[in-house]
């Protein structure tokens, strides 16, 4: 990550020589082992040589020396050593730092000292000095997505999810909605209207009969029984909506309860910039609320051709027959909405699906975090395979011990099981083999079955280096464990005689 440190601009100083040593310590800072210091005949460093030597620095990678270099004699003398001529003033540093902030594409920034007041050094175009000293992230105008190529672990969509971040489609709620609303209306509109009109005649009677005067009481009485009658009659399609609202969710989501969506954050409150820019959401939104308005238009104009000749004849019908006609002309245009409305939602849903992932996706080295911390340290679960591994082997190979004809050992740091079968082999073969605690369990294993155990040091070594497990022996050991086969046969003939 690059870093500038900006220094309050002031009067020019009178201290040329040192302001000059300070800037070849900041240059030595940002780019240590690069041509830098490569100069023109006319005395100032080269600009273009400047540039290039910045290029090929960071192409390189190399901004990661620190500022300790030591200067030996006099600044200027400093200065003039490394550039090869004298510097003629800090004015030709300033002009060869713009350019080469130019033509290093503004990728790279200079580390200055704090005491350097000049503002002539300070007036580079890609940085903005502030009013104090303090540190800049100069990553702060990268791209937000910049290198985040990794799809989403399990793991992170599964927190997303906590969290309440889902992709969903929310015109694929809304729509549902308004279906179910509107077919409550088609089947029990008729009702609810005659409800409706008895609840108010038999309210205008009661005024009626009291002649408009009511006590608190029985006005209370009055407004309970108001608002239960709307109540019982707005019920049906309140909880319509709500289960219809519940399916559109739970069919993209699944069931889900989360209440940090309801938290108040103050993220939320800062201004984001993406919302009104040209992004791929935006226009894609753009185009859905376009598309959205040719269908209610286009169905507006389908059902009032369809039904035009009825509405033009309400006018010559009663209240209650026009009404019932427009009526039915609107819940028509509200049903034929909310289908072709749906129907859009889906391919928003799928869309909401690939921003969704698009907005998870992270970096290499954040992806290898999140692996490390689910599934622990890479090194360490290799470690453990194989350990695990070498575990088995040995279990398996002091399984093969009891088929030896002989353990020749060191006698206690090395142990090698040989075994000799004319039958399948032509020289001795090793079975088994190991060092210090292994080799001490080969020993027990061969004792335990009263296998023979030669001391040979040196034989063992070259056994246990030079022969793996399931090899048959050199030729040049034949001669070494033929001896001791030899003696192994006499001593069992002896021992059956």
């Amino acid at each position: 990550m690059s870093w500038a440190k900006c220094s309050t601009p002031g009067p020019k100083p009178d201290r040329e020589p040192q302001m000059l040593a300070n800037l070849h310590l900041a240059f030595r800072a940002v780019f240590p082992s690069s041509d830098l210091w490569q100069c023109s005949n006319s005395g100032l460093w080269n600009t273009s040589s400047i540039a290039r030597s910045c290029g090929s620095a960071l192409n390189s990678g190399d901004e990661s020396a620190t500022s300790d270099a030591p200067v030996t004699g006099s600044p200027v003398e400093s200065v003039a050593s490394l550039a090869g001529q004298k510097v003629d003033s800090e004015f030709a540093i300033a002009e060869a730092i713009k350019n080469t902030a130019e033509a290093a594409r503004e990728q790279w920034a200079v580390s200055f000292v704090r005491d350097l007041p000049s503002t002539e050094i300070l007036a580079i175009d890609t940085i903005s000095a502030p009013a104090s000293s303090e540190w800049l992230d100069l990553q702060l105008f990268a791209a937000e997505d910049e290198g985040r190529t990794e799809e989403p672990s399990e793991r992170r969509k599964r927190e997303e999810r906590e969290k309440g971040n889902v992709p969903k489609s929310q015109d694929m709620a809304g729509s549902a909605i308004l279906i179910g609303g509107v077919l409550m209306l088609f089947l029990f509109g008729t009702y609810m209207v005659q409800r409706i009109g008895e609840m108010f005649s038999r309210y205008f009677g009661l005024i009626a009969t009291q002649q408009g005067v009511f006590g608190i009481e029985e006005l209370q009485v009055l407004m309970k029984d108001l608002f239960y009658q709307t109540g019982m009659i707005l019920l049906p399609i309140l909880l319509v909506t709500i289960v219809m609202g519940v399916i559109g969710n739970v069919v993209q989501v699944g069931l889900m309860f989360s209440l940090q969506t309801l938290q108040f954050r103050f993220e939320r409150m800062k201004p984001d910039f993406k919302r009104v820019l040209p992004v791929r959401r935006n226009l894609f939104n753009l185009l859905k609320v376009i598309m959205q308005m040719l269908i209610i238009a286009g169905a507006a104009y389908l059902v009032i051709i369809d039904d035009f000749i009825p509405m033009l004849k309400a006018s010559g019908m009663g209240l209650t027959q026009a009404v019932t006609i427009f009526a039915t002309v609107a819940l028509k245009l509200l049903l034929l909405c909310g289908v072709l409305l749906l129907i859009i939602s889906i391919p928003d849903f799928f869309y909401q699906r690939f921003e969704y992932i698009e907005n998870l996706k992270v970096t290499t080295a954040e992806a290898k975090r999140e692996r490390k911390d689910e599934e622990g340290d890479p090194l360490l679960k290799q470690r453990q395979r194989e350990r695990a591994y070498e575990m088995r082997r040995q279990k398996n190979m002091l399984g093969e011990v009891p088929q030896a004809d002989v353990v020749i050992t060191n006698p206690t740091h090395y142990a090698v099981a040989l075994k000799y079968d004319q039958l399948e082999s032509t020289a001795p073969m090793v079975i088994a083999k190991g060092t210090d605690q292994l080799a001490f369990s080969i020993r027990k294993v061969a004792q335990e079955y009263s296998i023979p155990v030669e001391e040979n040091p040196l034989l063992a070594r070259t056994l246990y280096r030079d022969v793996e497990i399931g090899q048959e022996i050199p030729e040049s050991l034949y001669r070494a464990v033929s001896v001791i086969f030899s003696r192994l046969t006499k001593f069992r003939q002896r021992a059956g005689a």
